[in-house]
C-alpha cells in the first residue's frame, strides 16, 4: 500500500527527474466513471460542489489511492461561457454542439468571457472554492483542465469548418482563437487565485491532431506560448490523445518547454520520446475502452507488457490515454497500480527479466 499512498508523490518525483525503483501511474477521473462507481446522479454532481467532491473522494478510495480532486464540469465551461450549446451524451459526458447556421464572422463579435459571470466558469470556480475549503485529509485539489485556443475555437465553430477557416480566412480564425485564449487566461487566473498558485496546468488540445506539423507550428504553438507565459511558475502539461506523433518534433523545437504530455495508445510513445530526445514525461499509454472491457488479470498483464516497453525509462508514466471509461471495474485500475508496484526498475539492458514474483 505504500506505493498507492504515494500516488501523487510518485508523479511529482517523476516530473522532477528523480530516480525511482518503481514507475509512477496517472489517472484522470470524471463524471461517467464516478457515476459508475458511486451511482451519483448527474444533476446533483454538476450542481452541488459537496456532492461532486464526495463522489470523487469515494471513487479514488475505490481505486485504492488518493488522487487529485478537481472542479469537473467536463471539457465545456470555456466554450459554454462564450455561448456554445452544451449537450450531454447518455453517460453524462458534456460536449459543445456547434451551430451550423453561424458563419465565422458571427463569432467575432464575442467578448472574452467573465469567469465570474452567469456561466459555467463561475460554477466551476464555486466548486473549486468548496473543494479547497472542505477537502478531506490526504487529498489535494487541482485546477480544472482548460481547452486550448485552437480546440476551443474549433468546438465553437465546428471542427471541419474551423480547419477550413484556417486555410480560407486565417486572420479571422486567429481572431476567434484570440477570444478563446483571453477567456482561458482569465479562467486560469481565477483558479490560480483560489488555489494560491498553480503547481501545473493541463492544457487540452486533441483537435490539433488534425493539422499538419507546419500548420501546428504556425497556428497552435504561438497560442501555447501566449497562454503558458501568463503562468511562469506553473508546470506545463499537455493533453492530446489523438494521432499526434507527427507533432512531436514541432513540440520539441518550439521552446514551449512542456513538462508532461498525456496521450493515448494511438501512436508509438517510444518514437515520440526519441524525436523529443527524452525531454519531457510521457503519460497515458493504455486504451481506456480496452481496459474497461478486460478482466483484472488481463489488465495486469497488459500493464506489465507496457511497462517492459519503457525499458527502465522513468520519464514514462503508466496510465490510461484519457478519462477512465464508464463501467470500468475499480479493480482494473488497481491492477494497473499493482503492475507498477511489481516491476523493479533496473538497468535497461536487463529490464526484460526483472518482473518480480509478487
Amino acid at each position: 500500500m505504500a506505493y498507492r499512498k504515494n500516488y501523487r508523490q510518485k508523479i511529482k518525483d517523476c516530473l522532477a527527474g528523480q530516480n525511482s525503483s518503481r514507475h509512477a501511474c496517472m489517472f484522470f477521473i470524471n463524471f461517467p466513471f464516478v457515476q459508475s462507481v458511486t451511482g451519483v446522479d448527474l444533476h446533483s454532481y454538476f450542481h452541488d460542489p459537496k456532492v461532486m467532491m464526495d463522489a470523487q473522494v469515494d471513487t479514488w478510495r475505490a481505486i485504492g489511492t488518493e488522487g487529485w480532486l478537481w472542479p469537473d464540469l467536463g471539457v465545456v465551461p470555456e466554450c459554454a461561457a462564450l455561448g456554445g450549446q452544451v449537450v450531454y451524451d447518455k453517460r453524462g459526458f458534456p460536449s459543445i454542439q456547434a451551430d451550423e447556421e453561424k458563419e465565422l464572422e458571427d463569432f467575432l463579435n464575442l467578448k472574452p468571457a467573465d469567469p465570474y459571470g452567469d456561466n459555467m466558469l463561475a460554477e466551476a470556480l464555486a466548486a473549486l472554492e468548496y473543494m479547497v475549503a472542505h477537502k478531506p485529509s490526504g487529498f489535494e485539489v487541482q485546477a480544472s483542465i482548460v481547452q486550448s485556443a485552437f480546440t476551443g475555437a474549433a468546438m465553437l465553430r465546428g471542427i471541419s469548418e474551423f480547419c477550413v477557416d484556417l486555410l480560407d480566412e486565417p486572420e479571422k480564425a486567429r481572431e476567434l482563437m484570440d477570444i478563446v485564449l483571453e477567456t482561458d487566461i482569465r479562467y486560469m487566473k481565477a483558479q490560480e487565485q483560489i488555489l494560491g498558485g498553480l503547481d501545473h496546468i493541463l492544457l487540452s488540445d486533441d483537435i490539433s491532431s488534425f493539422l499538419s506539423g507546419i500548420q501546428f507550428q504556425e497556428y497552435v504553438i504561438p497560442y501555447y506560448k501566449k497562454f503558458f507565459d501568463c503562468f511562469p511558475e506553473s508546470q506545463r502539461w499537455l493533453h492530446n490523445d489523438g494521432q499526434a506523433l507527427h507533432l512531436a518534433p514541432f513540440l520539441y523545437s518550439s521552446g514551449v518547454q512542456l513538462k508532461l504530455w498525456h496521450t493515448g495508445s494511438c501512436f508509438d510513445h517510444i518514437k515520440a520520446m526519441e524525436s523529443m530526445e527524452n525531454s519531457l514525461c510521457m503519460a497515458g499509454n493504455l486504451d481506456p475502452v480496452a481496459v474497461a472491457g478486460m478482466s483484472e488479470e488481463e489488465v495486469y498483464g497488459c500493464a506489465l507488457r507496457e511497462l517492459r516497453k519503457f525499458k527502465g525509462n522513468t520519464r514514462f508514466i503508466l496510465g490510461l490515454g484519457g478519462f477512465i471509461s464508464y463501467g470500468t471495474p475499480p479493480e482494473n485500475i488497481r491492477a494497473v497500480l499493482r503492475a507498477a508496484d511489481d516491476v523493479i526498475i533496473k538497468e535497461a539492458e536487463s529490464y526484460d527479466t526483472i518482473i518480480s514474483d509478487t
